[in-house]
């Protein structure tokens, strides 16, 4: 293929082509970029809070609780925590009394 003289008009196709091209590489850049990012980055491990803000508020109210917790505050809550906590919710409850 020649390259077009100065003045010549391209047809349709070449110049859709070379667009679609770009496009395609340009696609190809950005989901290669985030599959390679994706897979290098450790699977499956937390992101662990550093710094973690809690706030209650009613409506539009001042805040009714305010609480700050950093690294060393922070605690570890596993599983195991998690199932003892909420056998203490929902099946500690105990049924009513019938006085007679």
């Amino acid at each position: 293929n020649d390259p077009i003289k100065r003045g010549e008009t391209q047809t349709k196709t070449k110049k859709d082509s070379f667009f679609c091209l770009l496009l395609v590489i340009l696609i190809l850049l950005i989901l290669s970029s985030l599959i390679i990012f994706t897979i290098t980055s450790s699977l499956y491990e937390p992101n662990i809070p550093k710094k973690i803000d809690i706030q209650l508020k009613i409506g539009s109210y001042l805040s009714i609780y305010q609480m700050t917790a950093q690294d060393h505050d922070l605690i570890p809550f596993t599983r195991t925590d998690y199932h003892n906590l909420q056998s203490l919710i929902y099946w500690s409850k105990t049924s009513p009394e019938i006085k007679g």
